[in-house]
């Protein structure tokens, strides 16, 4: 199911992402989705330090070098990206607010969300 469809996020347990290039990422919890596309992104070349912070707001960043938003409000579930110098923001509130910033965030790298499936 595409990570643009709401399906995506359905079910008890969290699914694995399959990726444009066609490696796949476990989620163990529902809150691992946007440190895994933020893993990927950077792995693949879509992100970049350019591109750092990544806002999600006005005052607020998905994902930066260092677990602090705009105003320096720390994030409030911050989460290490491994292989990478990032820390994401994982409180989103819900899954679907999760998939729609994971969406954006992929859109804003170049990379259509709808061809990052769940399963």
């Amino acid at each position: 199911v595409p990570l643009t469809s709401k399906e995506s996020m359905e079910g008890s347990s969290p699914p694995i992402l399959r990726f444009p290039d066609g490696s796949t990422r476990a989620l163990q919890y529902w809150n691992d989705l946007l440190p895994q596309v933020v893993g990927w992104l950077w792995e693949s070349g879509h992100l970049t330090m350019d591109d750092i912070p990544v806002p999600s707001g006005p005052k607020r960043f998905i994902a930066n070098t260092r677990p602090y938003h705009t105003n320096e409000r720390s994030f409030d579930f911050p989460k290490d990206v491994k292989g990478t110098p990032l820390v994401v923001e994982t409180d989103t509130g819900d899954r679907e607010t999760a998939r729609k910033r994971a969406a954006k965030l992929l859109r804003r790298c170049g990379v259509d969300p709808s061809s990052v499936l769940a399963r």
